[in-house]
Parts: structure tokens; sequence; C-alpha cells
């Protein structure tokens, strides 16, 4: 997992957070396996394999474990809203951290069928949060309803790996085993 934050290199591996700067190595969380890293304006954010969310903002380290009312210590990837509230992708549904209350908060307005296996999440140019997953396709959020995407509307592949958007505002997914698939923004 990488991300560029602050003219830093973060690299997130199975044995901790990793920054890469002015040509050295430095490990600033040691002991973790990352499962991604996001970045942005403020605040650099790790998921792990067990051992909950992390956050660095002006140089602090923040831990969220189940204990401060995460759903599960073990996430897939995060990102966040348009107003900086991180959303947490679990195997089995998502989380938002309202970071001016600093509580979790569980999406549940969706068909459940659906979040039996999220894999990745992007929040395009306008606000709409995009999430792909193993096996059911796309969601896409609007800020008040779901919408889905499988292979009945045209997806080559119902296996998700990532999400991503060009300057033109077109989506690009990443498939399993079926190639790329490319939304046009009209």
């Amino acid at each position: 997992a990488l991300s560029n934050h602050q003219n830093q290199l973060y690299i997130g591996t199975k044995n901790g957070l990793l920054a890469y700067r002015n040509n050295r190595v430095d490990t600033i969380i040691p002991n973790i396996s990352v499962s991604s890293v996001f970045s942005n304006v403020s605040d650099v954010w790790v998921t792990t394999y067990g051992q909950g969310l992390y956050r660095i903002h002006n140089g602090v380290v923040q831990h969220y474990t189940e204990n401060d009312g995460l759903r599960s210590n073990n996430q897939r990837e995060i990102h966040t809203d348009k107003l900086g509230n991180p959303w947490i992708i679990f195997k089995n549904g998502i989380d938002k951290l309202n970071l001016k209350s600093n509580t979790f908060s569980t999406l549940k307005s969706f068909d459940p069928i659906h979040t039996t296996n999220l894999r990745t999440i992007y929040r395009d140019f306008e606000g709409n949060m995009w999430i792909g997953t193993d096996g059911f396709g796309i969601l896409k959020y609007t800020g008040d309803q779901f919408e889905t995407y499988t292979i009945e509307d045209g997806l080559s592949s119902e296996i998700i790996m990532d999400i991503k958007e060009d300057h033109d505002g077109n989506l690009f997914f990443a498939t399993y085993g079926s190639g790329m698939i490319k939304m046009n923004s009209n």
C-alpha cells in the first residue's frame, strides 16, 4: 500500500508503516499489518489486518480500535467524504467516523446482500462514494441512496479490485480476471 503526502511516500507493509523522505526510510508505526494507506490534505489514514485504524494528523498518530466504536479491528480500505470524514470498508460493511464528535456510525441504508464482501472505496469529483465488491458489482452512494451496478448493467465482472478517476471525470474499475471497466462521466 502506498500514499504520497506532503512530500513523503508512506509505505504500508505487513510489518508496519514506513515513510520515505529525504532519501531515507523511517518506521512510523511498527508491528502492524497494513491493508491500505490513504492521504488527503490534512491526514494520512492507515487500515490494518487486525490492529485497528490509524490516523496521522500534524505528525501525531491516533489509534482507533473496537473499544472506540470501530466495527472491527480488521479493515480493508478507507476514503474520506467531501467533509473529510473517513469511510472505512470492512469485509461485511461500512463505518463512517465523524471527526467533529469522534464517533463511529454504521451505514445501514442499503441491501445487506451487497455487503457480504466489500473490497474497495473511492470518492469521485462530485462527492459520490463508489464501493467495489467481491462478487456483487459496484455500489454508488449518492448522498441519500445506494445504486448497484452488476453484469446485468454491462459490467464485465462483479469482482472489483480498485477504483480511480481521471481528470475528465471518467471512472475506471479494475476487475479480477476481466480487465478494466471504464464508466464515462456523461
